[in-house]
């Protein structure tokens, strides 16, 4: 097999062809350096075959029996899916050879045509691979069209009303609508009666000024169902004119349910966070103040259950502050040193904790991640003795507070980070509840399980996903 490379300065890189059959020695001069053309050669359809490689742009296949038989050699081509073009070449082929050939697929130029510098076999080779790397180009991006994971859409912008001329098959499984019954029209027809007016008028303006346009807006599916459209309409220009508008569209329905939810808790926990601070504290104010008063005259059992019914109150609507305002997603997360923060907890709680050095580092926002670290221990406080062992360590998924207590039954795990269950006399009930809180904030999960010596270990679970709810 020879090589000859003739690399041309022309507009194009070189094509590299193959050819195989008996005009191997006169093609392997090459064609002249202008046609930027490189010929690799083979005498027999067996060397032809294993010559074959992914660079290679094109075939160019003699026929001479039984060195070459280009029917053969093109079946066998197609059949180890080597696709390359392919161009039967050669003098007085017979009527038969030539029919199967285009047949196949192939094409087929005779070489007595040709002229000496086989300048003619030049241009057809240019012009087949050059028609080749078209179509395969707008196969690849065809099919990266229809693949993609967003609706896409063209609409063309040279008829009245931009008829849409094109749309994937994600926007037919979006919308539910089949492409031959939305061809030849205008993409409104996703609105419907809860679709915002001034939204609309913002893709209208864009589209009459020939401008980009992002834009959220409900549509409406085949069936009628209602879905949120992130909907992205770009301009295509030919020459400065705006031919056809491409637009893009994202069902965001559950982003848009989360961020509603996410804004509804927000105001509940303000507006109740102001109802239990003004409404609740202000008459425990003057209960205490005149309690106050009352012990200086005189002091008995009575106002002394009193005094501590009054704290009890006061404890709980501190817990339930703590709640609603720790709720809130973090916004601005800082990096955090998780061991310093639970000896800064354990010196508020009165608590040592074994904590291992090597806990991760993660965002969050320091006041309320101590917050969490100061409930546990405190929990760890309550349940498990005045002086318990508590460790605060790293495991697979993220870090944990375990003690050497009692432990929590299988049964109430799921409990105990609910608002006001508590397993001890004088507990609010609002420890637990706070941790999950601040927990889910951050994007996190806390569960309960047993600890290494048959306490409680709560697993704190870092994740980076957002989450609504407490």
């Amino acid at each position: 097999m020879n090589d000859s490379h003739s690399h041309g300065e022309g507009d194009g890189a070189t094509i590299e062809v193959l050819y195989v059959g008996p005009l191997a020695d006169e093609l392997a001069a090459g064609l002249p350096s202008e046609e930027a053309v490189s010929f690799r050669t083979a005498s027999r359809s067996e060397d032809g075959i294993d010559a074959i490689g992914p660079e290679i742009d094109c075939v160019v296949a003699g026929h001479d029996p039984p060195a070459v038989d280009a029917r053969r050699f093109l079946d066998q081509l197609r059949a180890d899916d080597r696709e390359q073009p392919f161009i039967l070449y050669g003098p007085r082929v017979r009527a038969g050879v030539v029919e199967e050939i285009l047949a196949s697929g192939g094409d087929y130029l005779c070489s007595d045509s040709d002229t000496t510098a086989r300048s003619v076999l030049g241009v057809r080779i240019r012009t087949t691979v050059e028609s080749e790397r078209t179509r395969t180009d707008l196969e690849r991006k065809s099919r990266a069209m229809n693949q993609a994971p967003v609706g896409i859409t063209i609409g063309d912008a040279t008829v009245d009303d931009e008829p849409l001329v094109y749309v994937n098959d994600q926007f037919e499984r979006l919308t539910g609508y089949d492409r031959s019954a939305v061809l030849g029209r205008n993409c409104r027809f996703l609105q419907g009666a809860g679709t915002d007016e001034e939204t609309v008028d913002r893709l209208r303006a864009a589209i009459e000024n020939q401008e980009p346009v992002s834009v959220e807006l409900l549509n409406y599916r085949a069936d009628g169902t209602p879905f949120w459209n992130q909907l992205d309409i770009a301009p295509v220009r030919d020459d400065g004119e705006v031919t056809h508008y491409f637009g893009f569209q994202k069902d965001v329905t559950e982003r848009k349910s989360l961020e509603e939810a996410l804004q509804q808790q927000t105001e509940l926990q303000d507006r109740f966070a102001s109802v239990v601070s003004h409404d609740l504290r202000n008459p425990l104010t003057i209960a205490e103040g005149h309690l106050e008063i009352a012990r200086e005259n005189r002091d008995d059992e009575d106002l002394s259950a009193v005094a501590d019914a009054l704290d009890r109150m006061d404890g709980i609507i501190d817990g339930v502050l703590k709640i609603a305002r720790q709720g809130v997603a973090i916004e601005d997360p800082e990096r955090l040193d998780l061991a310093a923060i639970a000896r800064e907890a354990g010196a508020s709680v009165g608590i040592q904790p074994e904590i291992d050095e090597e806990l991760p580092s993660v965002e969050g926002d320091p006041e309320r991640v101590r917050t969490l670290f100061e409930n546990l221990l405190r929990n760890s406080k309550d349940h498990a003795g005045e002086t318990p062992t508590v460790r605060v360590g790293l495991y697979d998924g993220g870090f944990y507070v375990e003690d050497d207590g009692l432990g929590i039954p299988q049964d109430d795990r799921e409990s105990v980070f609910e608002w006001g269950v508590t397993t001890a006399d004088d507990g609010t009930g609002y420890g637990l509840a706070v941790v999950r809180t601040i927990a889910r904030a951050h994007g996190w999960e806390v569960s309960v399980t047993d600890g290494r010596t048959g306490g409680a270990r709560f697993e704190i679970a870092v994740d980076a996903r957002p989450s609504v709810g407490s």
